[in-house]
């Protein structure tokens, strides 16, 4: 770039040399080649970023589960609304803040959630026993809504991690790891750009992805912003879903339409080390424009450190240990035992009767 300048520069001091649409059009060359190089080497930077990222990228987002797995959060979920005219067909749900608590130890996961109008609703995943309990309004006491025992869902604490969306927020997005969605051969890593950080000094890391439409799904992408410099926290995501059935409100008739998810999230990196999650802010929008609320996950307290693993029994909640299964009741085990006597007489005696029949005809 540097001859072209250079060449261009030393023909520009001879005017009588090259004429003005002559002169004209070697600026036109030089500002082509200028861009052209530009666009090369920015082609390339990108290019690298995304060669790095898939390198750096799952250590990264194993030091996060791990980390977010040995904690314990509490904070507030709250839906704000937007849209004023709006608050009065949400049926209250302005008014229906939450908190929770997160506590992990491995796979032992719980959350208790406490609305400040409704029944406390708790979801455990232990290390030898899954459960759900709830305790209504008024009522000091839990009561069992679901078991799993070992080996009955092997899902249980993904489910409790999806059930509190700060849990994941470092390292996930719409209930799934990002680690496990790139990972899918349908899912596409198209480009990597450095883009300015919007809260900061720092530069971010943009993906863009893609999965394409299939039989069962329409076409899915959208773009995660990374925090390189922070173990690669997610600070931002934003999804398009294409082809989606979405109802008109004024004819209540179903048409394809496009569905968009935004997330925003933010840390606390006072402390050093992998940043503390401070909030996570979600919404919507779709053909008849943005969602008129927002959900806003706010952590108001984070300890470091793995609980105790005897808070992920059913004693923990005052419950003793997991009910056994009821037995039959003699009067249901006899009633099996004589139809099941019956059903084997009838099907030897139709079994003879077929043996009988050869000898009968010769």
């Amino acid at each position: 770039m540097n001859f072209l300048s250079g060449r261009f520069l030393g023909r520009a001091v001879r005017p009588s040399s090259l004429s003005f649409p002559g002169l004209a059009a070697q600026c036109v060359l030089a500002l082509a080649a200028f861009v052209a190089l530009g666009a090369t080497s920015r082609a390339a930077q990108d290019d690298d970023l995304l060669r790095v990222f898939r390198e750096e990228y799952p250590e990264h987002f194993n030091h996060l589960v791990e980390f977010y797995s040995n904690l314990k959060m509490e904070g507030r979920e709250e839906t704000e609304v937007l849209d004023p005219d709006a608050a009065a067909r949400m049926k209250g749900l302005e008014n229906q803040s939450t908190t929770w608590e997160f506590g992990g130890n491995g796979d032992a996961i719980r959350a208790i959630v406490t609305p400040d109008d409704g029944p406390a609703r708790v979801l455990v995943s232990g290390p030898e026993l899954a459960f759900s309990l709830e305790k209504p309004v008024g009522s000091k006491a839990y009561t069992v809504t679901r078991l799993w025992s070992e080996g009955d869902d092997g899902d249980s604490s993904g489910r409790v991690r999806r059930s509190v969306l700060a849990s994941m927020a470092p390292f996930g997005f719409l209930n799934e790891t990002i680690l496990e969605f790139i990972s899918r051969p349908e899912c596409r890593l198209i480009a990597a750009r450095a883009v300015d950080d919007p809260d900061g000094e720092r530069t971010l890391v943009e993906i863009d992805w893609e999965v394409a439409a299939s039989e069962r799904s329409p076409k899915f992408s959208g773009s995660f912003r990374f925090d390189a410099a922070a173990s690669w926290v997610l600070r931002s995501y934003e999804t398009l879903h294409e082809g989606l059935r979405v109802r008109d409100s004024a004819t209540g008739e179903f048409k394809p339409g496009n569905g968009k998810t935004y997330g925003l999230i933010s840390y606390d990196t006072s402390s050093g080390g992998i940043p503390r999650l401070r909030e996570v802010r979600t919404w919507r929008s779709g053909p008849a424009g943005r969602s008129p609320f927002d959900v806003v996950n706010t952590v108001t307290r984070f300890d470091e450190g793995p609980m105790p693993s005897d808070a992920f029994t059913l004693e923990a909640f005052g419950l003793g240990t997991a009910p056994a299964p009821e037995p039959w009741p003699i009067a249901i085990v006899l009633f099996a035992l004589t139809f099941g006597c019956v059903a084997l007489a009838l099907v030897l005696r139709t079994f003879r009767r077929r043996s009988r029949a050869p000898e009968a005809t010769r």
